[in-house]
């Protein structure tokens, strides 16, 4: 059925467009419109098909108050929990987040951005791909708000909130040292990142100044599932006595795959991961990792984001680097 203008919702619910317009967005309640009439508009708007239009809000408030969110992979448990610390921080204002997956897709990436742009969303937060500098950036200088988080470019002025990479795993490293833990495997992802550049470039540059023996292995992000049982049964026949992976999705393979060949945590063989999952707090034992702390990086990007809509656009870089926090649990 063809949408309809909320000027002729109006006329068929027999109310104001401005007392269609509250109760569309909710907020009947908060100017005591009678219940039945708010019904009545619902059903009205469900009966026609009504969807706002955006364009015509945007004219009229130069604003649409909508964020597009747009992340490599949503049902990841990390940037499930910054969509959800995002829309619980937006709670109280009138913006409402729009979001978005790429799968790690620099060309999805491009056309997610584009719808985003065609809703007119106010502003964009994206944990990009990495391969769309250019793109991104004449998006930034036209005047519409963007912040980067967890991955970012590095020689750009596009404001970003990350974290600590190399230094959480400097943390892992000594962690396990400090468990007399020498025969450290590495296990990481072989993606253009930044971000993964550096955890590799921690633990690396560890091998090298004490003279480790070379445990570091990485897998194919789009086959890290299949390809993470073969680099951990390697590793463990090679004898190390601890298990660092890049990634929590890393570490429940891994850890399923040491469970399956009959090694012990933390008897035979420690694990630590970066980045947590709600399993490993409930794991027997529990797996200690390199904890992101999620609500501050959605604080932080909503501030760059506020600060670019309060002064009207583009801002001089604004960089803001987290420090990750250990949590150490029974590995």
């Amino acid at each position: 059925m063809q949408n309809i203008s909320l000027e002729e919702l109006a006329g068929k619910a027999k109310v104001s467009k401005t007392t269609a317009s509250l109760v569309l967005n909710g907020k009947g309640d908060r100017y005591k419109i009678n219940k039945d009439t708010q019904q009545r508009i619902l059903r009205v708007a469900a009966e026609y098909n009504y969807r706002p239009n955006f364009s015509a809000r945007s004219l009229t408030k130069g604003r649409t108050m909508t964020i597009g969110l747009v992340v490599p992979n949503i049902a990841d448990s990390f940037y499930s929990n910054i969509a959800f610390q995002l829309e619980q921080q937006l709670a109280n204002t009138e913006y409402q987040l729009l979001m978005g997956s790429t799968r790690e897709n620099s060309e999805r990436e491009e056309a997610l951005i584009n719808t985003f742009l065609n809703r007119q969303v106010d502003a964009l937060i994206v944990a990009t791909t990495q391969k769309k500098q250019a793109y991104i950036e004449r998006i930034y200088n036209s005047g519409i708000p963007v912040v980067l988080f967890d991955r970012h470019y590095p020689n750009s002025l596009l404001p970003h909130v990350i974290v600590d990479n190399y230094r959480g795993i400097n943390k892992l490293i000594h962690h396990l040292q400090s468990k007399s833990r020498t025969n450290i495997g590495y296990v990481g992802l072989e993606l253009e990142l930044d971000a993964i550049k550096e955890r590799q470039l921690a633990y690396n540059d560890w091998m090298k100044a004490t003279s480790s023996p070379d445990f570091f292995r990485t897998v194919h992000y789009e086959n890290y599932q299949a390809e993470c049982e073969g680099v951990v049964s390697q590793l463990l026949q090679n004898g190390v006595d601890a298990l660092l992976f890049e990634t929590h999705y890393l570490a429940l393979e891994g850890i399923k795959c040491m469970t399956s060949k009959g090694f012990h945590c933390p008897d035979d063989v420690s694990v630590v991961s970066f980045g947590d999952h709600q399993a490993f707090s409930v794991f027997t034992p529990g797996i200690t990792v390199v904890h992101q702390p999620v609500a501050r990086i959605a604080e932080n990007c909503l501030e760059l984001v506020f600060e670019q809509l309060k002064e009207g656009g583009l801002q001089s870089s604004g960089e803001i680097i987290l420090e990750p926090e250990l949590v150490i649990r029974n590995t």
